[in-house]
């Protein structure tokens, strides 16, 4: 019975160190894949390695609920898996305030009874999403909804993928009359007031991300979307392409490319 016992636990044992090896071993690789990132001292790696360790059991545990069809969504390890959700949240979001948001502007869409909606479409079949961008430590998601969007839309209407410029709407529309935040938060619906209002967005290739605030440099020499595409799609809701499939009725997310949240999306 004793050497059973003592079995079961070299067993145990093996097993435990051979798991803390694989997470070594994946946390060595995480540091590779993400520009061979390195620490200050030895007590700083292994801080990072534990909290990497944790984000990784929550990621497992969560991946297998999705196999199970219990989550609708997959997740998976990228250069923030060795931060706590607090590190997170004080390097990437603000603490812009979401009720100093416009109201009024939330639209609520009731179909007809003849209409035959999907009740989903996955828009990156079709070729309408662009890959996905990274904001760095700049709190500039609500510019990245804005212009997701607008990409999205300009691709359905001209059959063209575009990438637009995110520091264009950083650097123009802070202060007067949008009050965006640039780096420190703003609201997609000023964002794309400000392309209407300018008659257009430069393209990403001409102005590049930067992550920081700046002054404002927008060409119209080298506009990669306009606003009266923007207005057309998101306001009259009447674009000029459908994919072939039942979709008839383009004025809600499930039938239009993605939208974004305009109402209250921050940093």
């Amino acid at each position: 019975m004793k050497a059973v016992i003592l079995i079961i636990v070299l067993v145990a044992v093996v097993q435990a160190t051979s798991l803390k090896d694989i997470l070594k071993a994946e946390f060595n690789a995480f540091k590779l894949k993400h520009h061979n990132k390195t620490y200050q001292d030895a007590s700083e790696e292994l801080k990072r390695l534990q909290i990497f360790v944790e984000n990784k059991k929550l990621i497992d545990t969560h991946n297998k609920r999705y196999v199970a069809g219990e989550e609708s969504y997959e997740m998976g390890v990228n250069k923030f898996s060795d931060m706590t959700p607090e590190e997170f949240k004080t390097l990437v979001l603000t603490n812009l305030n979401p009720a100093d948001s416009q109201e009024g502007i939330d639209y609520i869409y009731n179909p007809s009874s003849y209409v035959n909606l999907p009740s989903s479409v996955d828009w990156r079949d079709w070729g309408a999403v662009n890959p996905v961008k990274n904001q760095g430590s700049c709190a500039s998601c609500w510019a990245f909804s804005a212009v997701g969007s607008l990409e999205s839309h300009h691709f359905i209407t001209s059959y063209q993928r575009v990438s637009l410029s995110e520091q264009n709407l950083v650097d123009c529309t802070r202060g007067y009359p949008y009050y965006n935040q640039g780096c420190s938060g703003g609201w997609p619906i000023e964002a794309l007031n400000y392309v209407r209002d300018n008659g257009g967005i430069n393209t990403a290739s001409y102005y590049p991300y930067e992550g920081q605030d700046n002054t404002c440099r927008y060409n119209k020499n080298n506009i990669g979307s306009k606003s009266l595409l923007l207005y057309k799609l998101l306001v009259e809701m009447k674009p000029h392409w459908h994919p072939p499939s039942p979709i008839r009725d383009p004025s809600r997310c499930v039938s239009t490319p993605p939208c974004s949240n305009i109402t209250k999306v921050a940093s």
